[in-house]
């Protein structure tokens, strides 16, 4: 589970990576960093510098850190930039692509368009719509 607040349990990029999986070489941890949008040099730094969006792809790396067939993302793509959003996409169609599972709360159309095989519409907690993202027409709601 990725939160779109999500919380940092450790001081340094490195040792939040590692929190699920003490074993992970720092070779492994630029690579996951690399995955989410990150530079390698992000390893030394302190979790407290980070901002927003880098928190974000930080806890999706951490998530990755532990080799889930399933992900849970609450918008995953709030606090980025349209840069560092489709590195998430591409990321979460990857992990599509090699038989993961992506489940997205999102209020980004574009990423679902771009990602989902399948929506699901809620509207106060009841499901109004489902299908495909492009057979939803419109898929906006009260």
């Amino acid at each position: 589970l990725v939160a779109q607040t999500p919380v940092l349990l450790t001081d340094l990029v490195l040792d939040e990576l590692r929190v699920g999986r003490h074993d992970l070489p720092e070779a492994g941890a630029v690579e996951l960093l690399a995955q989410v949008g990150l530079a390698p040099c992000f390893t030394v730094r302190a979790t407290a510098e980070l901002s927003g969006g880098e928190v974000q792809r930080l806890c999706l790396a951490r998530a990755l850190a532990v080799k889930p067939t399933m992900l849970l993302l609450d918008e995953p793509t709030s606090a980025l930039d349209g840069v560092s959003a489709e590195v998430i996409a591409a990321l979460i169609r990857d992990h599509m692509s090699a038989g993961g599972t992506v489940v997205i709360v999102s209020h980004d159309r574009g990423l679902i368009e771009s990602v989902a095989a399948q929506v699901l519409v809620l509207e106060h907690g009841r499901l109004v719509m489902s299908g495909c993202p492009t057979g939803l027409e419109p898929w906006t709601t009260s």
